[in-house]
């Protein structure tokens, strides 16, 4: 999967070639309409999804085994997990299920996932039925449950001004938008320790709970352009949203706040953070203790497919997948090899025992 160079837009020969291997394993495998490769095995009156990803940033990085690890892009963000998802449900679908009902498992690798839309995770959200259970891959260690992501807003803003003299003394478009940045970047860390008043969620704390309820703006680009008459300045920005501060409020009050400038929105998706009072995460709980696991709850910094489909399919879900995602998007990313057979282990033991 790893040797299959496949950035966001480029799927196709990928998705194909999981398609050919899932039904190999004797399973009904097709392309959907939004290009994602989807596998069913089993049945039964429940369901289980179990939803990767087969995108990954651009930058193609030679494939080797070495020291016990797989090196190449996706290894980590999320061809791991994917292949992961398919051996496990492989393995279930051939084992006894100990105290577990007969489920019908629907492995899907989406197309889309590293861009600001996800395209393949809102194809399933309005092309089917919710699945009962869903399982997301993504890396977070073969001993740890992911419950939640924050959400994410893609802000670019323009300010603009006529073409001055140096000499002036009147403020550069430059100056302007560092200044519009400045005043952000003040604004979210004023609101972040508590995010009240943007009516955040108030939850008891699950670990080191508080980066997660924080609101965070990332400036990815700035650039002057200028017509000779009239310049402009734009900024592209990333701001990371706790659950109960909603994309579309907060663009609303960007633009309320800094009238000077035009702002565009792109890729809202809210924050979410879900229960561990639930038969999946116990599930992942018990099978974790039998593999011996030191088990843990995480809640990521970042935003995945779980924010797509959790919201409004408000089954039991969580992440779940082999490698450190610390490692995302790396020159170097890599997959401990045993890692990659503990994940493995452990999702069949969830799928045969849930």
């Amino acid at each position: 999967m790893c040797s299959i160079y496949s950035p966001s837009g480029s799927e196709r020969e990928i998705a194909s070639y999981l398609v050919e291997r899932m039904a190999s394993l004797g399973w009904d495998s097709y392309l959907d309409g939004a290009g994602n490769a989807v596998g069913i095995t089993g049945e039964g009156p429940e369901t289980v999804m179990l939803l990767g990803h087969i995108d990954t940033v651009p930058g193609f990085i030679p494939v080797e085994v070495r020291d016990g690890a797989l090196y190449g892009r996706g290894s980590v963000d999320a061809k791991g997990p994917l292949a992961a998802f398919i051996c496990a449900a492989a393995r279930a679908a051939t084992g006894r299920a100990v105290g577990g009902r007969r489920k019908r498992t629907i492995v899907v690798g989406a197309v889309g996932e590293e861009t600001d839309e996800s395209p393949g995770a809102r194809y399933l959200v309005d092309s089917g039925p919710a699945p009962d259970f869903c399982i997301i891959g993504e890396p977070g260690g073969w001993s740890s449950v992911t419950l939640g992501y924050r959400g994410r807003l893609c802000v670019e803003a323009v300010v603009r001004r006529p073409v001055g003299h140096p000499a002036s003394g009147r403020p550069s478009v430059m100056e302007a938008a560092v200044g519009l940045w400045e005043g952000l970047s003040r604004w979210t860390r004023e609101l972040s320790p508590s995010a009240q008043s943007c009516n955040a969620q108030r939850r008891p704390p699950l670990g080191n709970s508080r980066p997660f309820e924080m609101l965070d703006v990332i400036l990815q680009d700035i650039r002057k352009e200028s017509d000779h008459f009239e310049e402009s300045a734009r900024l592209v920005m990333d701001f990371r949203l706790p659950p109960g501060i909603s994309p579309a409020e907060l663009g609303l009050e960007l633009a309320e706040r800094h009238p000077e400038a035009e702002f565009r929105f792109r890729g809202g998706q809210p924050g979410w953070r879900g229960s561990k009072n639930n038969p999946l995460v116990k599930a992942f709980v018990n099978a974790i203790r039998e593999e011996r696991g030191d088990l843990g709850f995480r809640l990521k910094l970042g935003t995945s497919d779980m924010n797509v489909v959790a919201p409004t399919w408000g089954c039991p879900t969580v992440a779940f997948g082999p490698g450190d995602s610390r490692l995302d998007h790396t020159p170097g990313e890599h997959l401990s090899i045993s890692e990659y057979q503990s994940a493995i282990d452990v999702l069949a033991r969830v799928l045969r025992n849930l």
